[in-house]
C-alpha cells in the first residue's frame, strides 16, 4: 500500500486542474520542472496536467469514479490560487505542475509550488494580482509578490510559490546557479527507468521519508515504514492508470554494500490460501515475512529474528539434528495470510518442508520453550503454564495451546508444508480449500498476470480491511468518515517486488471498479 494515500492524493489532485495543455498526445510527461528544483529537495512530486494525452484523460476518468472528487478539485484549485493572486489557474497552466519540499531549518520543510505556463497574460494577472510592482523586493530583477506567508513570482516558464527562500534558489537555478535535481545522477537512475505513459512522478529522499512521511499518522506513516528500508538512498514513482484502475511502479536506489539480500522466488503457496483472505503476502522466509507483516503493523519487527535465534539455540542443543528441520523452513517460500473471523481476524503462516517427520519433530522440541513464554500470571501472582493438546485435524492432528481468554497457538505439518495458525479454524481453511484467493475477481484483476520470479506478493482485499476497521471504531475517526466513501471505490491492491543490483522496484496495482 505503498505509497496509497500519497498517490490517491496525487490523482486526485493536480490532475484536477487539467485538460489545459496543448502538446502532442501520447508523449511521456515533460517533467521539466526538477530543472529548477534544488538538487536535496527532501520531496519532489509532478503531474502532467497535459489534457492533450491520452493517460491524462484515462487518469481522469478513473478519478472521476471517486464520490469526493467534485469537492477535492475544487478544494486545491483554492490551495493552488495564492492570497492576492487573480484568476483561476486553470485558465493560463501548461502541461506540467509540480510541488518540492525542501530542507528547511531544524526539523520543518519549505514548500515550492510551480505550474508551468501557457497563457502569458492570464499567468501574469495571476501573479501580481492586478498589483504594481513598484515596492516589491526583487531577486534577480525578478518581482517577488507577498501572498500571505508566501511569495508568488515567475520564473522562466512557471509561475513559483513558495516561501521567499524555495522562490530565490528556484531564480537561482533558472539562472544557470546552483544544481538541480534534474542533473543529481541518483534522481536520474530512479525516474528515467519509470513508465512513461504516467500521470504523476514522485521522488523522496531516505532523508524525506523519514522526516516527512514515517512521522505521520494513518496511511501516511504506513507508506513511511513501507518505502524505508536498510540501505535507502533515494525512492522514485510513477503513477498511472490501467484497464480497471490504477497502476503505481516504486524504483528505490539502495546502498549495495548496506542494502542486504532480497532473494527471488517464483510463488507456488497462494493456492492454499482461502478465498476469503484479507492480506496475502508471500516471500522467501518465515523471518523476512514475519518482519515485515509485523513491521507493518507498528512493531514487533524483531520477532523474525528472535524466532531464528532460538532456533538456533535449539539446533546446537540437539548436537544439529534440528538445523535440518527448523533452521531450513526460514530459507523457504512462506505466505503469511489475514482472514476474517470474530472477535478478531485469523493470523495463518503457511510455508513448506522437505522433511515432515523433522519439522515434526523441531516443533515438538519448542512446545515447551513456547508454552513457558506464553505463561499468564495468575491472580497469586505466579505464573501459570499454558498447556499443549492435540486435537483432530482430518486423517493428522494439531497442536494447540490456549494461553489466554480467546486466544490460542495452533500448528500442524501436512502436504508438505508446516501451518502455524491463531486458529484451529485457520489450519482447516488451508488443509481442505474449497476455494482459493487466487480464483477470485479481485485478485485476478491485480494479480493474475504478475511476473515471475519475485522478492515479494502481496494481495489486499482493501473492501474487506475497512469493513473490518469500521467493526473496531474506524467509524468513530472524523478524517476516516470524510475519505470513507472514497476509500470504498478501491476493491483491492496487488503488489510485487524484484530486487536488482543497487536498486529494487515493486509494482502495485489498485483495483477501481
Amino acid at each position: 500500500m505503498a505509497v496509497l494515500a500519497t498517490v490517491l492524493i496525487v490523482l486526485l489532485a493536480v490532475l484536477l486542474i487539467g485538460s489545459c495543455g496543448d502538446d502532442g498526445a501520447g508523449a511521456p510527461p515533460p517533467g521539466t520542472a526538477a530543472r529548477i528544483v534544488p538538487a536535496n529537495a527532501l520531496v519532489y512530486v509532478n503531474v502532467s496536467i497535459d489534457g492533450d494525452r491520452d493517460v491524462t484523460r484515462r487518469a481522469l476518468k478513473v478519478a472521476q469514479r471517486f464520490p469526493g472528487y467534485s469537492a477535492q478539485r475544487d478544494s486545491i484549485i483554492r490551495r493552488l490560487t495564492a492570497p492576492g493572486a487573480k484568476g483561476d489557474v486553470r485558465a493560463w497552466a501548461g502541461d506540467e505542475a509540480a510541488l518540492a519540499l525542501l530542507p528547511g531549518e531544524g526539523a520543518t520543510a519549505q514548500s515550492l509550488v510551480l505550474v508551468k505556463v501557457r497563457d502569458k497574460a492570464g499567468a501574469e494577472r495571476y501573479v501580481t494580482g492586478g498589483r504594481t510592482a513598484v515596492g516589491v523586493s526583487r531577486y534577480r530583477q525578478v518581482p517577488l509578490y507577498p501572498a500571505g506567508d508566501v511569495v508568488i513570482a515567475r520564473v522562466g516558464e512557471f509561475v513559483a510559490v513558495g516561501q521567499e527562500t524555495a522562490v530565490r534558489q528556484a531564480l537561482d537555478l533558472a539562472a544557470g546557479q546552483g544544481s538541480p535535481l534534474a542533473a543529481s545522477p541518483d534522481y536520474r537512475k530512479a525516474i528515467t527507468p519509470l513508465p512513461p505513459d504516467r500521470v504523476a512522478t514522485g521522488w523522496a529522499t531516505a532523508d524525506g521519508i523519514r522526516r516527512i512521511l514515517a512521522p505521520q499518522s494513518g496511511l501516511l506513516g504506513v507508506a513511511g515504514t513501507l518505502l524505508d528500508r536498510q540501505g535507502l538512498i533515494a525512492t522514485g514513482m510513477a503513477l498511472g492508470p490501467r484497464d480497471g484502475g490504477a497502476k503505481i511502479t516504486v524504483r528505490s536506489i539502495v546502498d549495495p554494500r548496506s542494502a542486504g539480500t532480497f532473494r527471488t522466488f517464483t510463488p507456488t503457496l497462494q493456492d492454499r490460501v482461502p478465498a476469503d483472505a484479507i492480506l496475502s503476502l508471500s516471500v522467501r522466509g518465515l523471518n523476512t515475512a514475519l518482519g515485515r507483516l509485523l513491521g507493518i503493523a507498528g512493531g514487533g519487527a524483531d520477532l523474525g529474528n528472535l524466532l531464528a535465534q532460538a532456533s538456533k539455540a535449539l539446533a546446537a542443543k540437539s548436537g544439529g539434528a534440528l538445523r535440518s528441520g527448523l533452521l531450513g523452513l526460514l530459507k523457504q517460500e512462506a505466505v503469511v495470510a489475514i482472514t476474517p473471523s470474530l472477535p478478531t481476524p485469523t493470523l495463518t503462516l503457511i510455508t513448506r518442508t522437505s522433511n515432515e517427520d523433522r519439522t515434526a519433530q523441531a516443533m515438538a522440541a519448542l512446545r515447551p520453550t513456547i508454552a513457558r513464554t506464553l505463561a499468564q500470571t495468575g491472580a497469586d501472582g505466579k505464573r501459570v503454564p499454558a498447556t499443549w493438546r492435540q486435537r483432530p485435524l482430518g486423517d493428522t492432528r494439531a497442536w494447540s495451546l490456549p494461553f489466554a481468554a480467546g486466544a490460542e497457538l495452533d500448528y500442524a505439518v501436512f502436504d508438505g508444508l508446516l501451518v502455524v495458525s491463531t486458529r484451529l479454524s485457520g489450519l482447516r481453511a488451508v488443509r481442505d480449500p474449497k476455494t482459493n484467493v487466487t480464483d477470485t475477481d479481485a485478485w485476478k484483476s491485480v494479480l493474475g498476470n504478475h511476473p515471475n520470479p519475485v522478492s515479494s506478493l502481496v494481495f489486499l482485499d482493501f473492501n474487506q480491511l475497512l469493513r473490518l476497521g469500521e467493526q473496531t471504531g474506524l467509524n468513530d475517526s472524523r478524517s476516516y468518515t470524510k475519505v470513507r466513501d472514497d476509500l470504498k471505490r478501491i476493491a483491492a491492491v496487488g503488489l510485487t517486488a524484484k530486487p536488482g543490483t543497487g536498486e529494487s522496484t515493486a509494482e502495485i496495482n489498485l483495483q477501481i471498479p
